[in-house]
């Protein structure tokens, strides 16, 4: 546990790079991850550049070289992957799970990306799930799929 110069972060656990973070719980692991975090609290970056322009961003975990890389004050985003979600800067609650699993994705909410190379619709994009790369030509479901939506009929 490393106390930055200033000692306002507390519970802060830094391997790799000093801090002066004011920022509370923030765990970084790796060559300039959560290098620039002011005043972000409860991130978790595990990886070289992962969270590495994250500012005041909170409830971030970017596990993985430069995950959530461009993130600046996303908050609650969850990358797992070598370059997952790299290109968010401002997004919330947004997933990426794989390597560069919604690299492309600038902005949105909610947006969910599992597998390698799997890219919402757009940059700009909310409330979408993606599974696969546009490569997966098939896909397969081995029990009963219950399909539910919010949408009603008229």
């Amino acid at each position: 546990i490393q106390p930055n110069a200033g000692g306002a972060g507390r519970w802060n656990l830094i391997n790799g790079i000093p801090t002066t973070s004011t920022g509370i719980g923030i765990t970084a692991n790796g060559v300039n991850a959560l290098v620039n975090n002011t005043t972000g609290i409860y991130n978790t970056a595990d990886g070289n550049n992962a969270l590495v322009v994250n500012t005041s961003g909170s409830n971030n975990t970017a596990q993985g070289q430069g995950s959530l890389g461009l993130s600046v004050l996303g908050s609650g985003n969850t990358a797992n992957g070598s370059g997952a979600l790299s290109g968010l800067v401002s997004g919330t609650n947004c997933t990426g799970y794989g390597y560069l699993a919604g690299s492309t994705l600038n902005t949105g909410t909610n947006t969910i990306c599992i597998g390698h190379n799997s890219q919402p619709s757009g940059v700009n994009t909310s409330n979408e799930v993606t599974i696969g790369s546009t490569a997966i030509a098939t896909a397969r479901v081995q029990v009963a799929w219950t399909v539910m939506s919010a949408v009603e009929s008229i």
